[in-house]
């Protein structure tokens, strides 16, 4: 049996329908590339669990796509590993 996360399905949707990239808002919240790729997916290549925080969250709500809800953008998705 695998382990149960959650990701950020939502969000990845908005960023792909905006034309943007990953890359572009890791940079505009100060983190690598790979770091904002563990947040969206909730978890790092160890298997360890993140999350993008309140603050990161609501700024790139704001920034990016104002005309989405913070709780409906951050809404997450279970998968399994």
């Amino acid at each position: 049996k695998g382990k149960t996360y959650k990701m950020y399905g939502r969000l990845l949707d908005e960023i792909k329908a905006a034309g943007l990239t990953k890359r572009e808002i890791a940079a505009f919240i100060g983190v690598e590339p790979s770091n904002f790729s563990c947040m969206i997916y909730g978890v790092h290549g160890n298997g360890c669990r993140c999350a993008i925080s309140l603050e990161r969250a609501i700024a790139i709500q704001e920034k990016y796509f104002p005309g989405v809800s913070v709780n409906e953008l951050f809404k997450t998705n279970e998968y399994v590993l």
